[in-house]
């Protein structure tokens, strides 16, 4: 819901008009994952409900990337499960967006250029327009920072909170901080005067005073300074209910296809021929993203395929690009610019017209549509936390070919639900998609495989039992900063970041949980 203050028209904590348009029900959750599963989230809500723990999720953006995406499933979940769950977006300021995207995000990924560089000025406008949200909307006695158990902060942007948090709260209120994009460690741990370690050592005078760290399951995403024994590590999740992912029957299908292409009309771009095979990446345009990539292998593909006789006119693929936006990310314009730009090159010339470049408006289902009907789904992000775009494919029985990046090996199973390739290997990229279109048998293969092996951790539910589990325990001990997941954590017997810190391992043996084995440990 938006609504006026001083005005300014800012965004509050409402999913489904608060609650007004019903979507799914229990039963429709309850269906997407095993008993045992199910068992579990029912015992850990009711604890919850019991105990009438209040929790809070605090983002920059209500819609756009995939931490909404996660925020709008999860608190729909959760209030259909009777949780006191709220959701509070900061109000948008352009000027702070410009430097929480391009000085924060892409330099925490080393995907920004050297050069730029966090200023002083920087710094103290951010911590304005922390202190402004705190001041005007969330601070006061009726508001959620004084009347939370629990406050989870999702990524650097809306951290400058915390300090305010430990202010009005200090002795009721719990912080955890989910990061939820990789940061560089080994760039800060190498070049400690470097733009990575400038911004990080910036970021952690806030992010230190929460309890908990909550990361990606990949080593690297964690800075040295983040003590181990407050780490708990936890996979980003899509929803099998939402537009994104629900069945769409053939009138659907039809109307979807439509609409999208009518989208590409609108912004001047080519339009999609549902008769054709074709390529999707679904992404934002950013520079992390690797669309320069998908260009180049999709070049490369179309340059052997076009001089191989084997191949009719009908058979040749298309290449579709499109994302939504979001209203914090100011490289979008610039990234889509750039995709435009490099397909009038002389190299692509001749193919130019089969490419479908697309900014898709905030309808789920344009990209449900798009993803469901992709014969291969492309992921060749450079930087990438845990990409649930691919998730989002594998579901729908696409395969997918990604780059070895961040967390997205976790979620690939090679040669079974698709192929790795190193980063940045484009005509590695090209020649598996020339495997897929040469012999239809593997694509059909990897499709079966796709949809065989997905995990139920991906998906709401589990994230649902990760988050009310992390509440549930944190809030036990008030004394101890980590809480009884953090005195857990400390016994990896691994000494590092072994399995025994995701936190699956944690609730899994207190609940004696017997549900379906994760995917890495399915025999193939």
């Amino acid at each position: 819901m938006f609504i006026f203050s001083d005005g300014f028209l800012f965004w509050i904590h409402t999913v489904d008009l608060n609650d007004q348009i019903h979507m799914v029900d229990l039963e429709n959750y309850q269906n997407t994952v095993c008993d045992e599963t199910w068992r579990v989230i029912s015992e850990l809500a009711s604890e919850v409900k019991d105990r009438k723990l209040r929790i809070s999720f605090f983002n920059s953006t209500p819609q756009g990337g995939g931490v909404a995406l996660m925020r709008h499933a999860l608190i729909r979940f959760l209030r259909l499960m009777g949780i006191d769950a709220n959701w509070y977006v900061a109000r948008p300021k352009p000027e702070i967006f410009d430097i929480t995207k391009r000085k924060f995000h892409n330099v925490l990924q080393g995907v920004a250029d050297p050069k730029v560089r966090l200023s002083d000025a920087d710094k103290e406008a951010f911590i304005e327009w922390s202190n402004e949200n705190v001041n005007r909307f969330w601070g006061d006695r009726s508001g959620p920072l004084q009347n939370s158990d629990v406050i989870i902060i999702d990524d650097p942007q809306v951290c400058g909170i915390i300090p305010h948090i430990k202010r009005l709260a200090p002795h009721t209120t719990r912080i955890i901080f989910r990061s939820h994009i990789e940061i560089r460690a080994d760039l800060i741990r190498d070049n400690p005067d470097g733009p990575q370690a400038c911004t990080w050592n910036f970021l952690w005078q806030f992010i230190k005073q929460a309890d908990l760290f909550i990361s990606h399951p990949v080593d690297n995403f964690i800075p040295d300074e983040v003590p181990r024994r407050n780490v708990v590590l936890l996979p980003a999740v899509t929803d099998p209910l939402d537009g994104l992912n629900k069945e769409l029957n053939a009138n659907n299908l039809r109307y979807y296809r439509s609409v999208f292409n009518r989208v590409c009309m609108d912004q001047g771009s080519n339009e999609v021929d549902w008769s054709r095979p074709y390529i999707v990446q679904v992404a934002r345009f950013d520079p992390s993203k690797g669309i320069p990539d998908v260009l180049e292998s999709y070049r490369l593909l179309r340059a052997r395929m076009d001089s191989d006789d084997r191949f009719n006119d009908e058979d040749v693929p298309q290449l579709v690009i499109c994302g939504h936006g979001s209203i914090d990310d100011p490289d979008g314009t610039i990234i889509y610019e750039q995709t435009y730009d490099t397909m009038a090159t002389e190299p692509f010339s001749q193919i130019s017209s089969d490419i479908i470049v697309a900014r898709i408006p905030p309808s789920d289902q344009l990209l449900n549509i798009i993803l469901r009907g992709g014969y291969v789904a492309l992921q060749l992000s450079h930087r990438e936390g845990f990409e649930v775009k691919v998730t989002e494919a594998l579901a729908k029985g696409v395969p997918v070919i990604a780059y070895q990046a961040g967390g997205i090996p976790l979620q690939i199973i090679e040669g079974v639900t698709g192929n790795l390739v190193p980063i940045g290997d484009v005509q590695a990229v090209a020649d598996k998609l020339f495997i897929l279109f040469e012999q239809p048998e593997v694509q059909q293969k990897l499709a079966q495989g796709a949809v065989k092996y997905l995990t139920e951790e991906y998906f709401t539910v589990w994230n649902a039992i990760a988050w009310l589990f992390m509440c549930n325990e944190i809030t036990r001990n008030t004394s101890d900063s980590a809480g009884l997941v953090g005195e857990q954590a400390t016994r990896d017997r691994n000494g590092g970041l072994g399995d025994s810190k995701w936190l699956r391992t944690f609730w899994q043996e207190k609940y004696n949980y017997k549900g379906r084995k994760h995917a890495k440990d399915v025999q193939l």
